[in-house]
């Protein structure tokens, strides 16, 4: 999924927030949500069997936003943001970081020891490559995820809507 997507709703966009708002307050979904500063819910996961809730935020959230587009209050523009969080940018950064410094460090090593160069050095940046395409991959699929029970919530209470 891409980082933004936008759907025509066939429903008043203030039913479509207390559809998710009461569904976050039941936890049938699994979704954790608070009011944004830049307005809509921040909708978060939730673990199964509890509420997780870090001091520095989560990894990434899907910022929920609705808008009238009718006149007749009968279809409203809905938006779902990605949105990454502290957490993210973190580990993101820190594998980068990782990254630059081994190789930083091989480009030393190469040039000290005139021309004598192991191939098998060259694993030790994969490693922070591999762990940024982890923390990538579950961020990916914990929003991709998100979204799906936002619009799961929609379709349970038989309310139309089409991707713009």
């Amino acid at each position: 999924m891409t980082k933004s997507e936008t759907f025509i709703v066939e429903e008043d966009m203030n039913k479509v927030y207390d559809l998710v708002r009461s569904a976050i307050k039941k936890k049938r979904y699994n979704l954790g949500g608070r009011i944004s500063e830049n307005g809509g819910l921040d909708i978060t996961p939730n673990l199964v069997f509890g509420s997780l809730d870090p001091n520095s935020g989560h990894m990434a959230k899907v910022n929920l936003s609705a808008v009238n587009i009718s006149s007749d209050k009968r279809l409203c523009k809905l938006e779902l943001k990605r949105i990454n969080g502290l957490i993210y940018k973190i580990h993101s950064g820190g594998a980068i970081g990782f990254i630059m410094l081994t190789l930083i460090i091989i480009g030393i090593y190469f040039f000290s020891k005139s021309g004598e160069f192991q191939g098998e050095i060259l694993l030790i940046p994969l490693f922070g490559l591999f762990y940024f395409l982890v923390v990538r991959g579950l961020v990916g699929t914990s929003i991709s995820n998100t979204k799906a029970r936002i619009l799961k919530i929609l379709s349970d209470n038989k309310i139309r809507y089409k991707k713009e």
